[in-house]
């Protein structure tokens, strides 16, 4: 399991909610298998009313899904991306993602792998914040502007 499902869980479970086993898709990493996976899920389930995708790319197969489909992004299933990567200000409605630090994450990793090369202890992990940018696949009109560049 990764760690963006993870936090996906504890999130939910923070908030007591329960998620179907049978509301889980797995797919491939693209625009493709986001696109495959909610028409799966919409075959199990028409009554869904939100989805997380694990990045970006899988959002925006699930946004054409969901539109062939005849469902209301947000009104009928919000849906959420991961990455932040720069077209999700751009499609329609604007994507909800969440931002994560990639560069700073890079930097980091970089750093503790010269360290460790010059034969320094490193000890634990580091855990860098991310950031929820609200934008309108989650909330009506009036939240578009939130998160857009």
């Amino acid at each position: 399991m990764t760690s963006r499902s993870r936090g996906f869980r504890a999130g939910l479970a923070d908030r007591d909610v329960r998620l179907r086993a049978d509301h889980v898709v797995e797919a491939a990493w693209t625009a493709e298998g986001g696109f495959g996976a909610t028409l799966e899920l919409l075959e199990r389930d028409r009554t869904i009313s939100a989805v997380f995708a694990h990045n970006d790319l899988i959002a925006l197969g699930v946004l054409s899904a969901l539109h062939q489909r005849g469902v209301r992004v947000p009104d009928d299933c919000a849906v959420v991306g991961c990455d932040d990567m720069p077209f999700a200000a751009y499609v329609t409605p604007s994507l909800t993602t969440v931002r994560i630090p990639m560069r700073e994450t890079g930097r980091r990793a970089m750093t503790l792998l010269l360290d460790r090369i010059r034969g320094e202890q490193v000890h634990g992990s580091v855990l860098l914040p991310v950031e929820l940018l609200v934008r309108g696949s989650t909330v009506g009109s009036a939240g578009e502007s939130r998160g857009q560049p």
